[in-house]
């Protein structure tokens, strides 16, 4: 398998590339291909030639490993190119966060989803409203590979002030979440749904 690793270089320290550099070390000893950016990069060409270098890499690996610091700035751009190129990640080491948004919980996100939105089932029967492509887009932004999966689950309906939902069901014909609050039950299409992510 080849590898690609998302870390930091700038700002790295000698024992945190030891660190990378043992870690890549049993990778490669299991007979995978790693490319890690400080050591198969050279950090002596253009800031331009250095990110496309990496593009290139990342492009043709199986998979990401990340250890994400927010103060890295060459961690974005690859977890950027990694994502608009739908790869697989896992996060190897990453940052605490709360109930603000953050990569870090992005990344969390990412690769907890990664299988279910690659396996997306539309069930649908009615593409009057919103294309089957817009609903693989809305299936992905909400992590799931379809939506008869959150039945049973509390959502934000709109805006978070205006509460937490229940979908008690799912209308394929009609494309949309029966809901229910205090009581009272109506149709929404997803489109309109805000999922609730589990705090770490």
């Amino acid at each position: 398998m080849k590898i690609f690793v998302i870390c930091s270089v700038r700002i790295a320290t000698p024992e945190y590339r030891k660190m990378l550099e043992d870690y890549v070390f049993v990778l490669e000893k299991d007979g995978h291909i790693v490319h890690l950016p400080h050591r198969d990069t050279n950090q002596e060409a253009t800031e331009f030639d250095i990110n496309n270098r990496n593009m290139q890499a990342i492009k043709e690996s199986d998979e990401v490993h990340i250890f994400y610091s927010s103060k890295s700035l060459g961690t974005h751009f690859d977890m950027g190119v990694a994502f608009a190129l739908n790869k697989k990640i896992k996060v190897i080491q990453s940052e605490k966060y709360g109930d603000e948004k953050s990569y870090a919980r992005m990344l969390e996100t990412w690769e907890n989803c990664y299988d279910k939105i690659n396996n997306i089932d539309v069930d649908i029967n009615n593409f009057t409203d919103f294309t089957k492509d817009e609903h693989i887009s809305n299936l992905k932004r909400l992590g799931e590979s379809n939506y008869k999966s959150m039945v049973g689950q509390t959502v934000f309906y709109v805006k978070k002030s205006y509460g937490e939902h229940k979908i008690i069901n799912w209308c394929p014909i009609k494309a949309e979440f029966l809901l229910s609050l205090d009581g009272s039950k109506f149709w929404s299409n997803p489109f309109k749904i805000i999922k609730i992510w589990k705090k770490q």
